[in-house]
């Protein structure tokens, strides 16, 4: 595995490692303080954040997620597929 911007290169959904992921997803935009609100669809966890400038997308693209949108400066739409829920839950759990 390839390393970028200090990511393991670890495929954490790969390895249903949910808790994995959402620690590296909330490092990657700023912490739970930078997280205005987030949500998910079917396939997407969508993020808006309060300073888009502290997000850093490519440990978050090389967690094994299968894409990063960024429909508007605050919004970042996680492209996870059919795990996006448990995904959500443990970001959750990391920021309640």
């Amino acid at each position: 595995p390839k390393k970028q911007g200090g990511s393991t290169g670890k495929n954490y959904l790969a390895e249903q490692d949910y808790a994995g992921l959402a620690k590296v997803i909330l490092d990657n935009i700023g912490g739970a303080q930078n997280l205005s609100k987030f949500d998910h669809c079917v396939s997407r966890l969508r993020l808006e954040v309060k300073n888009p400038d502290l997000v850093n997308e490519k440990p978050i693209k090389s967690a094994g997620i299968a894409g990063l949108m960024r429909p508007e400066k605050t919004k970042i739409q996680l492209i996870i597929g059919s795990k996006v829920s448990a995904v959500s839950d443990a970001l959750k759990s990391l920021v309640d």
